[in-house]
């Protein structure tokens, strides 16, 4: 388990740089676990070459438009997102676990759970994982974040 906290400047959900209150640049002093959730998000979406001083960074999942909604092409999707998880030390390789759930003949529910080390900052429970899920969509290829810790942080997890 490890400690993921950082901060960063705080993005937007479509990339641009948050504004706060008083009008500066916001950072995520408040959410420590922010800029994790940008770095996974980022991967997700990206494709190997899209970056300039990574360029293979990125999951394909492009790769996978097309392909039938089995076991097969699930674990592939699995083993993928380790791999691009992995590969720049954004997340330990013992900290994550994937979880894939068939929705639709063409749709994938995609859960990744991340076990950090609980802090004051972060607001982890002991146990508590970050989960950060989405949808892919292997005839549309896209994918569709699902904002599950952003709920649960405004609702309670109970």
């Amino acid at each position: 388990m490890s400690n993921y906290d950082s901060i960063d400047v705080e993005f937007t959900w479509d990339g641009d740089f948050n504004v706060g209150t008083d009008g500066d640049i916001a950072t995520t002093i408040a959410n420590p676990l922010d800029p994790l959730y940008t770095q996974v998000h980022q991967i997700l979406r990206s494709e190997t070459g899209d970056w300039l001083k990574h360029t293979f960074m990125g999951a394909n999942l492009s790769d996978f438009h097309g392909e039938p909604n089995n076991q097969v092409t699930a674990k592939a999707i699995e083993e993928r997102l380790v791999s691009a998880l992995t590969a720049y030390g954004t997340i330990r390789r013992e900290d994550i676990a994937i979880r894939i759930v068939p929705t639709s003949p063409h749709q994938i529910l995609i859960a990744i759970a991340i076990n950090a080390t609980p802090t004051i900052a972060n607001g982890l429970e002991p146990g508590q994982a970050v989960i950060i899920s989405f949808t892919y969509d292997s005839i549309e290829d896209r994918i569709f974040f699902l904002p599950i810790n952003e709920l649960l942080r405004q609702y309670g997890s109970k």
